[in-house]
């Protein structure tokens, strides 16, 4: 009876030490997005991110820290079972961070350069963010920057996932418009692209500089699809 007693009281303990150890790290729901230092509203699987870069020159992304939207661990809790995985496009090979490891780099049928790549370190930290994984790259005179990403992240062996996308979006200062001209004519532009690739925008954010939109609330003006005209402010 007594070795019965010491088997079960052992099996509650361990129960509950495995309880308290799941409770006490982050899960793949607590990784979200943040952008100018600020946790996205909404917690958006989709972030569209426009920014100017000067043409004609290579852009440094580094230019864009604080910006940019990252994925960062809202918990205070961290998680040594997770990884992060990245799949980029682009139509310009891009320099990568060295915070990443390149596992699969081919060009399609189109020319285009497809990485895959992995966050070097296993685990995440309580608040911690990853860093942005493109450091610079050079496009054509007169041509934009365009980095579609898909992000995902969890557990390494198996559990829980989420899948996350990015779309980066550079603009060159080519335009001889006014200052106030040029950032509604970009942050139309950003939000036409992403009504056209996502009709339905409840789980969508749109960032340009320091401008978040997140999440968007004018359905209609989304709906029936942006104009020239629209400001990001009209969608909040």
């Amino acid at each position: 009876m007594r070795t019965v007693f010491l088997f079960l009281t052992s099996a509650l303990c361990s129960f509950a030490l495995v309880s308290c150890v799941q409770a006490s790290r982050c899960e793949p729901s607590d990784v979200r997005f943040v952008a100018s230092e600020q946790e996205l509203d909404g917690n958006p699987s989709v972030v569209f991110y426009g920014f100017t870069f000067k043409d004609g020159n290579p852009v440094d992304l580094l230019k864009e820290r604080g910006r940019l939207p990252l994925l960062m661990n809202t918990s205070k809790y961290g998680n040594e079972s997770c990884g992060l995985v990245l799949t980029i496009q682009s139509d310009i090979p891009l320099t990568i961070s060295e915070g990443y490891r390149i596992d699969t780099l081919y060009r399609d049928r189109t020319g285009g350069y497809n990485y895959v790549l992995y966050y070097n370190q296993r685990g995440i930290k309580p608040f911690q963010e990853y860093p942005f994984p493109v450091l610079s790259a050079a496009p054509e005179r007169g041509a934009s920057l365009v980095i579609p990403m898909t992000i995902s992240f969890g557990y390494i062996n198996n559990g829980p996932r989420i899948n996350k996308k990015l779309f980066v979006l550079g603009f060159p200062d080519k335009c001889k418009a006014t200052e106030k001209d040029l950032i509604r004519n970009r942050q139309a532009f950003l939000t036409a692209m992403a009504s056209n690739f996502y009709p339905d925008p409840t789980d969508l954010a749109i960032v340009y500089k320091d401008t978040i939109v997140s999440p968007i609330k004018n359905i209609e003006i989304w709906k029936g699809k942006p104009s020239p005209q629209t400001r990001l402010v009209d969608l909040k």
